[in-house]
């Protein structure tokens, strides 16, 4: 029987945070995310950004949510094997998306931005 594949990310906390949400998580060495990105030099790649937003939404909503669109996205800083990311959630914590168009994210490592944007859900 081969071994388990190694958790992605391990969530730290996940709270409410005045009327948006906290989501801390650290991605450990052994994490997937990094497999073939890049050999010798790794780097979490966005869609791993991606899946943090949307499981701080799920977090939020009390059930699974899945993205239905990013509004707007911005990669600032790469990030690494066995670093911590705080990911902060604003906007609407309605059913679907803001009438403004979303929920705005950023993900930081030690009050640093690393990305930034905005997405819908549903």
């Amino acid at each position: 029987m081969p071994a388990p594949e190694p958790a992605p990310y391990e969530v730290l906390s996940s709270e409410r945070v005045g009327d948006g949400w906290l989501l801390t998580a650290r991605i450990p060495e052994s994490s997937p995310f990094f497999t073939g990105h890049f050999p010798g030099h790794p780097i979490l790649p966005g869609i791993a950004h991606l899946a943090l937003v949307t499981r701080a939404l799920s977090d939020w909503q009390g059930r699974e949510v899945t993205l239905a669109g990013v509004r707007s996205w911005k990669l600032r800083r790469p990030v690494g094997p066995g670093e911590t990311l705080a990911v902060r959630l604003s906007g609407s914590s309605g059913v679907g998306d803001a009438g403004d168009g979303g929920v705005a994210f950023v993900l930081e490592r030690e009050g640093e931005t690393v990305s930034r944007g905005t997405v819908s859900w549903r």
